[in-house]
């Protein structure tokens, strides 16, 4: 099955991922049409972070393709992946509402990251200095411990809480952004 995403057009190059779930390690072709002619091609191999942690393969399935001058937004566009084995599909241009929640989270992870490192890095200094000051069960004294711990513990735990509810809103607004994409693909369609 293939699937993936237009994520942003800017300074003429048109970027996102496209992936074949049923052939993992194949580079998908991406061909950008403008009405009826091809106006660019590429492959989606382009390593990118983000994808492994989002189930994309091992995270070589973007794309970053350079259009003519002339085309100055996606207004026309139809950007199609096209596998050899498993045909192809019309990939969805991610919307200004997707783009900015998509930075949001970014931005929200990037946080949330910093916060667990520097947890670790806590825990880890802490562990450290009971075994260098002895094996468990002896009777030696144990260390100082860092006077704010406890409070980074509960900081950090009202952030995680925080997270959780971040996490349910993002899912609740990617559930109404797809019913309303649905609704309005059948209207465009006269469905409804």
């Amino acid at each position: 099955m293939l699937t993936g995403r237009v994520d942003n057009f800017a300074n003429s190059h048109l970027t996102g991922w496209a992936y074949n779930k049923e052939a993992p390690g194949e580079h998908v072709i991406v061909r950008v049409n403008f009405g009826t002619q091809i106006v660019a091609t590429g492959v989606a191999n382009i390593l990118r972070p983000d994808l492994p942690k989002s189930g994309i393969g091992a995270g070589d399935h973007a794309f970053r393709i350079e259009l003519p001058s002339n085309i100055t937004s996606v207004n026309g566009l139809m950007v199609i992946a096209q596998s050899q084995k498993h045909g192809e599909i019309a990939l969805p241009i991610a919307t200004n509402d997707e783009r900015t929640l998509d930075a949001l989270f970014n931005s929200f992870t990037k946080r949330y990251d910093s916060a667990l490192i520097l947890l670790k890095q806590d825990m880890d200094d802490v562990k450290t200095r009971m075994e260098d000051h002895g094996s468990p069960g002896s009777h030696v004294e144990t260390p100082d411990l860092p006077d704010d711990l406890a409070q980074r513990l509960i900081r950090l735990e009202n952030r995680m809480e925080s997270a959780e509810v971040f996490f349910v809103r993002i899912d609740e607004m990617m559930r109404q952004l797809v019913v309303e994409k649905k609704k309005r693909r059948k209207r465009f369609l006269g469905i409804f």
